[in-house]
């Protein structure tokens, strides 16, 4: 009788986290629709789309920024405020300095969207009306750590969805989450695993990886062995390298080992020291 209670209860919390799952996923994909018309509205470009997303999501790591934002008056005090907020975060030693100042140069380019840059800061549409929607709506699934969704992935994927089809302008293919989920399983990725993507793209397949390995460590500290050690990902185009190290970075995964470079080079090869 106790097993069979046992059982029971352990299809209940199965059954209320699929639920969950579901709803958060309806959720970022109505959220990633709804921003997507309103940055098509503002006229900003299918190439920064993604990369704003992932700039706001970085300065939102930041406590004093996540503090301070809804306070600020104008949009470049605002936009003055993510750049140091994505510096403050990335500034920790393990990111070479030039990456931090090409991260921040592609999210500067939000100052060419002259639609954006002009609408008042306590409408919609507005910068802080995106930094709040991505606060409220998406942050908080990334800040669980035994999430296996890759929430970022899944709203780039969205993005991709609405533009020009089959996302080629973008030049970005993600992997869908429940082939990212079959090949983790398929491969019997577990605690103990080295999990390497020598084309990471977006870092799905990382990220899944990555929420599997946490749901099996029995400490904060093998949590913590597994950000440093256990994930490995290299990506060549330099737009979709700075997507990629985001969404790392937004799971708290210790910066870790995200290359920018051919997957065929030596001296990718030669970084991974695994």
């Amino acid at each position: 009788m106790a097993e069979k209670n046992e059982r029971y209860a352990e299809e209940l919390v199965k059954r209320e986290m699929k639920i969950k799952k579901s709803y958060s996923l309806d959720a970022i994909r109505s959220t990633a629709a709804n921003m997507h018309n309103s940055l098509r509205i503002n006229k900003m470009t299918e190439k920064l789309k993604p990369l704003f997303v992932a700039g706001i999501l970085l300065a939102l790591q930041d406590e004093d920024f996540c503090n301070d934002y809804d306070k600020l008056t104008s949009f470049s005090s605002l936009m003055n405020s993510c750049c140091t907020a994505i510096e403050n975060v990335l500034d920790d030693g393990e990111i070479d300095n030039r990456k931090i100042q090409e991260i921040k140069h592609k999210f500067k380019e939000i100052d060419s969207v002259i639609k954006l840059k002009a609408t008042p800061l306590h409408e919609d549409n507005s910068l802080r009306w995106y930094i709040q929607q991505l606060e409220m709506k998406v942050k908080p699934m990334m800040d669980y750590v035994g999430n296996t969704v890759d929430a970022l992935g899944v709203f780039y994927h969205e993005f991709i969805s609405y533009s020009s089809g089959d996302g080629n302008s973008l030049g970005i293919v993600l992997t869908p989450q429940h082939l990212t989920e079959f090949m983790a399983e398929l491969i019997n990725v577990d605690k103990n695993s080295k999990v390497v993507d020598i084309c990471c793209g977006s870092g799905a397949f990382l990220v899944t990886s990555m929420g599997i390995m946490f749901k099996q460590a029995a400490s904060d500290k093998e949590i913590e062995y597994i950000r440093k050690n256990n994930l490995y990902g290299i990506e060549q185009n330099s737009d979709i390298h700075t997507l990629a190290l985001a969404n790392m970075i937004i799971r708290k995964d210790g910066k870790s080992h995200i290359i920018h470079g051919d997957c065929f080079d030596k001296t990718s090869i030669d970084k991974l020291k695994i």
